[in-house]
This record gives C-alpha cells, sequence and structure tokens, in this order.
C-alpha cells in the first residue's frame, strides 16, 4: 500500500509550483507510487487547482488521474474534527488534523511547528495502528531526507 501524505499549505507553493530542489526527492517519491497525496475536494488547495493552469495545477491533475492524489469526502473530515479536543492543539489547523484522522495519514509535509507537534500528540491524535505519526525532514539535507523516504516505501509497488 502507498504511503499516504499530507501536504499542508504551508509548503504547497514550493511542493507544487516551484521545482525546487528541496522538495525534488518528495515529488519523485510520489511520482513513482510509494507515496499517496491526501486531500479534500473542498479544501482551499483542491479549489484553487482546478482554476489554474500552472504547472503546479498540471501537477495536482496528473497525479490525480495516474492515481497518486485521493480525496477524501468533506463528511468523514467533518466527523474527525467533531472528535479532536481542540483545547490540547497548539495550532490553527484542526481541518489538517481531522484529514490525518480520516484517512489514517501518518505522514505530514509543513513548515509550521504547531501544526507538526499536533500532529504527533497522541492527545490530539489518537496513534494509528500503523505505527507513529511523523513530519517530512524539509529542512534536512537530501541524505535526511531520501532517509525518511526510503524507510517509507511502497511495498511491492502499488
Amino acid at each position: 500500500m502507498c504511503v499516504p501524505i499530507i501536504i499542508d499549505a504551508s509548503v504547497g507553493s514550493e511542493v507544487w509550483d516551484k521545482d525546487t530542489a528541496r522538495f525534488a526527492l518528495l515529488r519523485a517519491w510520489v511520482t513513482r507510487g510509494d507515496g499517496l497525496v491526501i486531500s479534500t475536494p473542498e479544501s482551499d488547495f483542491a479549489r484553487e487547482m482546478k482554476k489554474i493552469r500552472l504547472p503546479a495545477a498540471a501537477r495536482y491533475r496528473e497525479w490525480r488521474r495516474v492515481g497518486r492524489l485521493r480525496l477524501v469526502p468533506a463528511s468523514a473530515v467533518e466527523e474527525a474534527a467533531r472528535r479532536l479536543d481542540r483545547r490540547k492543539m497548539k495550532s490553527d489547523d484542526p481541518h489538517v488534523l481531522a484529514l490525518a484522522s480520516a484517512a489514517g495519514v501518518r505522514v505530514l509535509c509543513a513548515r509550521d511547528p504547531a501544526l507538526e507537534i499536533d500532529f504527533k500528540n497522541t492527545a490530539v491524535l489518537p496513534r494509528p495502528p500503523q505505527g507513529a505519526r511523523r513530519t517530512f525532514p524539509h529542512r534536512g539535507d537530501r541524505a535526511v531526507q531520501k532517509k525518511f523516504l526510503d524507510r517509507r516505501k511502497c511495498p511491492g509497488g502499488c
């Protein structure tokens, strides 16, 4: 099974809009089928991608066409949001945490320290059966990123 990942808006422009070296390994990981980007059709990002014709939108549509991007129904995300204990949250991103909960996502790519803390905090999001949640090391060098992604490969291909 492909490894589900959420790409937060805090890094979305770099991951989707530019071919920045910082996220080249992440894009290759998703493109070859090890990663599966999780989003919702109602997200601001999804709505923007439908409107524009930039290389980012083309990548979004292509990944969706070939099954590298999965949209989770808003109703599932809303139900998960109701179960979140917002008093324990440090971030202002309950929608991202609810999406992670609804889809069983264990990998997050974000540049938001509070969201990263909440994502790993089992008092906010219970530990999924598959193991602990992790954040993509976007601050790390290529070797650190490669090691992170190599540990999260789709066994036998997806």
